[in-house]
């Protein structure tokens, strides 16, 4: 029972229900009565006839009309009764003269294995109601179904004469006659009908018999065929031999994209005993017969959105020149390349540095992108930033690119992000920024063509086919955005450079693996990560704890559909 039931009362509800315990000389609230002053004995109730009934559920503000009451067998109050779902009801007496409290458990209809519903009623002792209640929503009015459940089994037994016989067992098992547990049964045996329904049903008399003459089957196969015409077929059809194969589901394949091998995996030992031209020969035919489609780049590009948490994003960056590496690409020489670019391109290790510059960037990105959004925000209609992936240019796949972001707005169209939090700077102010020559920026906040930013912005553009970048330089105590534009030519003489590295210097390397240390053993593609132990498999995720026991693990062994966009720590860790 709700015993804490006036308590979860406030303002008027709980006004009203204390007048109607004052009404009847109840100074304790009946839910909260022990289960000892109870009495289960009809004997004693008063004489609670139809028209104390009918007055109390007229008079009391509720959904009875004089009307209802005409046709009170089709209430849902009275199907109550009938079907059982009232229990027993038990009385108690507050004081001498004081009206009799009854009450009893009414099972909701439909949902009968949930908790029933707790209606009392008052009675003087010569049968009038003086007040009712009940705990279920419409109980704060003056009656529901419930209340009223109540008061037609209490009528009922004054009516069959349990209320003035002597004390006997009789009147009690009556009063413990109800559905008590309700087993599921077969359709078959379930009745749907009342049972003068069913009788009237059977006692009509037909008129006249139809006769009709039996379809041959020239007539049926006229029927089937026109019904298989009709624009929506009938579901009938799906029984009949010939007809049911239009009723199969069919599951629509998905063509996923699958991500390509990683172009470390091009290395093999016998690269090396190929003499010059050959092995010229074979990196030109590799380089010109490399090709990908639009639908692996966005696949590629939406599964490294996490970027170096994702080891996706390490596999397919490396043997790539990159917008970080471009730069560089540019400045050094075809006859002498620089041995520490080739090995940041072909190296296939993760190696995350944790140098202070490094870890300053990192942490602050996030406020640095969240400072330039409020200040274009200003200016550009439903100006957002999102997250941006690895995407590998569609016409020399050997670059890629990943920029922080992609902004956009509905005045402006889509713009490449590129943010900086230099670590010198970190506590500058903007004139102290810009006074420095060696600085990115000139003092207009114009982007130096002869830095390696620009090389960077400028592949971005490219790759992503857009004409605009917003550079982005944040500290403490400055925020600084420059707008660059894509340089033509710039990027011209750029793809034409990288290509000449690329064939000349960076395939070479994937293939021979040539500047690799002798004594430094070259990372096998047998390497195991994850808690099964396994090697990769081209989805994978990075636990940001530096110390982590596995660092990687597969998606599917974690359970993971796709690669979180912010920190995430696998399970081990975050128990620690």
């Amino acid at each position: 029972m709700s015993y804490n039931y006036q308590e979860s009362l406030n303002g008027e509800a709980l006004s009203r229900y204390q007048c109607k315990l004052d009404l009847i000389s109840c100074k304790e609230c009946p839910y909260k009565l022990p289960a000892g002053v109870w009495q289960n004995n009809p004997c004693k109730w008063p004489d609670v006839q139809w028209g104390d009934v009918y007055s109390y559920l007229i008079d009391s503000p509720g959904v009875y009309t004089r009307e209802s009451m005409k046709a009170f067998k089709s209430l849902e109050a009275h199907n109550f009764f009938i079907s059982g779902w009232v229990q027993t009801v038990f009385h108690y007496l507050t004081e001498k003269g004081a009206p009799f409290i009854l009450k009893a458990d009414v099972k909701p209809s439909q949902r009968v294995n949930e908790d029933p519903h707790h209606p009392w009623v008052a009675v003087n002792s010569s049968g009038t109601v003086v007040a009712a209640h009940c705990d279920c929503m419409a109980g704060l009015s003056e009656v529901c179904s419930h209340v009223a459940a109540l008061l037609f089994k209490i009528e009922a037994a004054g009516r069959l004469g349990y209320t003035r016989k002597a004390c006997t067992e009789e009147p009690c098992k009556w009063n413990a006659d109800f559905v008590k547990k309700v087993l599921p049964d077969p359709i078959s045996k379930i009745k749907f009908y009342k049972a003068s329904t069913v009788l009237k049903a059977k006692s009509r008399k037909r008129n006249r018999t139809r006769k009709f003459t039996p379809a041959n089957d020239n007539q049926k196969q006229q029927l089937l065929d026109s019904l298989k015409g009709c624009t929506t077929k009938p579901i009938v059809l799906c029984t009949f031999n010939g007809y049911s194969t239009d009723f199969h589901w069919t599951t629509p394949t998905v063509n996923t994209p699958k991500i390509p091998a990683a172009l470390k995996d091009w290395y093999h030992p016998d690269n090396i005993k190929l003499s010059i031209d050959e092995l010229y020969d074979k990196c030109k035919g590799i380089a010109d017969s490399m090709t990908i489609s639009y639908e692996v780049t966005r696949y590629i590009y939406d599964c490294t959105t996490a970027q170096s948490s994702s080891m996706t994003w390490y596999d397919q960056r490396v043997g790539r020149i990159t917008s970080s590496t471009v730069h560089n690409v540019l400045h050094t020489t075809l006859e002498n390349p620089s041995t520490s670019l080739l090995k940041k391109i072909c190296d296939p290790a993760p190696k995350p540095l944790n140098v202070p510059a490094v870890i300053w960037g990192r942490e602050h990105e996030k406020s640095a992108i969240k400072e330039f959004q409020q200040v274009m925000c200003t200016d550009h209609q439903n100006f957002c930033v999102k997250k941006a992936g690895f995407l590998i240019d569609l016409n020399y796949p050997y670059i890629g690119v990943s920029a922080d972001g992609i902004a956009t707005c509905d005045c402006h169209g889509s713009s490449v992000l590129e943010v900086k939090c230099p670590y010198k700077y970190r506590s500058s102010l903007l004139p102290e920024f810009l006074a420095d020559p060696n600085t990115c920026l000139t003092t207009d906040h114009e982007l130096k063509k002869t830095h390696q930013y620009y090389s960077q912005v400028q592949l971005q553009m490219y790759v992503h086919n857009m004409n605009t970048s917003f550079f982005v330089v944040w500290g403490e105590k400055f925020t600084v955005v420059s707008n660059v534009t894509k340089d033509d030519e710039f990027i011209k003489t750029m793809l034409e450079k990288s290509h000449n590295f690329f064939i000349n210097a960076v395939v070479p390397e994937l293939l021979t693996r040539k500047i690799s240390s002798p004594t430094e053993k070259p990372i096998s593609n047998d390497e195991l990560f994850c808690i099964c132990q396994t090697p990769e498999d081209g989805n994978m995720i990075g636990c940001d704890n530096q110390n982590c026991k596995y660092k990687w693990f597969h998606l599917d062994c974690i359970k993971m559909k796709r690669v979180p966009k912010f920190t995430w720590y696998c399970s081990y860790c975050k128990k620690q």
